[in-house]
């Protein structure tokens, strides 16, 4: 219930600086939310997760997120700057990713148990 204030004198300050494994350590948990969130707020089924998950093991989607990131720093004109830093971009992507696979198959986990539980009930 609050308007948003703008000021225009305020200095923002954000560091991003950390180790390569905390990198990846946040992108790999990041993925796995991302994973979770996603797949319960959008009611995805067994299937659907299935689908999900063997795209996200295929380099496809890697692939796919480094020619984005590369075409992101061609508008900016960075293009030397990501070739300098393609293998953490590549890890960081990497990482999200699989991340993002353990979180869809902890859901196919609880999917198999359920499934288990209601041939057990029966």
């Amino acid at each position: 219930g609050q308007t948003v204030q703008f000021a225009s004198d305020a200095i923002v300050y954000h560091d991003h600086r950390s180790s390569l494994a905390g990198l990846l350590r946040e992108r790999f948990m990041r993925g796995a939310d991302f994973a979770r969130l996603r797949a319960a707020r959008e009611n995805w089924n067994a299937q659907r997760t299935i689908v999900t998950l063997l795209a996200s093991i295929l380099p496809l989607r890697l692939i796919k997120l480094l020619a984005r990131a590369f075409t992101c720093s061609w508008r900016g004109g960075c293009v030397f700057d990501w070739l300098r830093t393609i293998p953490v971009i590549a890890a960081g992507h990497a990482a999200w990713l699989a991340g993002e696979n353990v979180g869809y198959w902890r859901r196919l986990q609880i999917f198999r148990a359920r499934h288990e539980a209601k041939r057990t009930c029966a």
